[in-house]
């Protein structure tokens, strides 16, 4: 039997932007997530340039000029490739011509995603002994 849950929760704010989230998910649930969404988003996240907006964009909400400036390309059709990978996962919304943000309901999320990914590119996740007294208990 498969049981637990995996909780994240974070508070943020980026200017007058604030959130707030605490959520909870069963372990089951995680693991009967539907594949081909959750590689959507991952894949749409996982280029150098598509993570440097997203983590720009969390911060509030920018034009298609200011995006082009933060990845440091003078070319708009390449921006405009990453922006249609983040727009078509539903990581990014384009709030109205040129301009684009990340829906204020997934700035922790978002930042959550970041916080695992980085304990496990510096092996923290596996450093931690506190997940492996909580399968125990």
């Amino acid at each position: 039997m498969v049981r637990g849950a995996v909780v994240y929760a974070g508070v943020s704010r980026f200017g007058d932007r604030e959130s707030l989230w605490i959520k909870e998910h069963g372990v089951p649930e995680l693991l009967d997530l539907d594949p081909r969404g959750l590689a959507r988003v991952l894949a749409a996240l996982a280029h150098p340039a598509r993570l440097t907006l997203a983590r720009a964009l969390v911060q509030a909400p920018r034009t298609s000029q200011e995006l082009q400036e933060v990845i440091g390309t003078a070319s708009a059709g390449q921006l405009y490739h990453h922006l249609k990978d983040l727009v078509a996962a539903g990581v990014v919304n384009q709030a109205v011509r040129s301009r684009y943000e990340i829906a204020p309901e997934h700035t922790i999320p978002l930042l959550a995603l970041l916080a695992a990914a980085g304990d496990l590119l510096h092996g923290e996740a596996a450093e931690d002994g506190r997940s492996v007294r909580a399968e125990e208990d």
